[in-house]
């Protein structure tokens, strides 16, 4: 069994937006939208093709996280959106593969700060922490915005316009 992290390539949007369906189809917190978010990100001109990782085991993909740039107070920045496990291999470390699989790229590219609209149980293994008095250009509720780098003072975030 050979298990690969590497970046998406064209050939594997199919894979990735039916992915992306079957992982958030019972969410009850999801819109259904998450795999046209993804189409719009990869046609945006700030779309880093170096940041959008797939987990594959036996060259099937098992797995996909994106991220994009945004922008927190006056600098740049990541959001991770999305990252999903096939619900059949969930459970099994696949998606913290991607975390830091994706950490790493980032680090070595030189960002500092990611910034994550999730579950705060799930993210703060990764050291994501919520930072009251945070607002976002989409006003989503501040319980669910993790920050991955607090050592900031200005937590505005600004969001690419292909989230709205």
């Amino acid at each position: 069994m050979t298990t690969t992290i590497r970046a998406s390539s064209s050939q594997d949007l199919t894979t990735i937006y039916k992915l992306i369906e079957e992982s958030f189809k019972d969410d009850e917190h999801s819109d259904h939208q998450e795999q046209f978010l993804v189409q719009r990100l990869f046609q945006s001109p700030d779309f880093i093709p170096q940041l959008s990782l797939v987990h594959t085991i036996d060259n099937t993909i098992l797995g996909y996280i994106l991220f994009s740039k945004i922008i927190v107070g006056a600098e740049n920045a990541l959001v991770l959106a999305p990252l999903v496990v096939d619900p059949k291999h969930q459970d099994q470390g696949i998606g913290s593969q991607l975390i830091k699989a994706g950490h790493k790229v980032a680090l070595a590219m030189g960002f500092s700060q990611i910034v994550v609209f999730g579950d705060p149980n799930f993210y703060g293994r990764f050291d994501y922490k919520i930072k009251k008095g945070s607002t976002n250009s989409l006003d989503l509720p501040e319980k669910y915005i993790l920050f991955s780098n607090l050592n900031k003072d200005d937590y505005h975030i600004i969001f690419p316009k292909e989230f709205s």
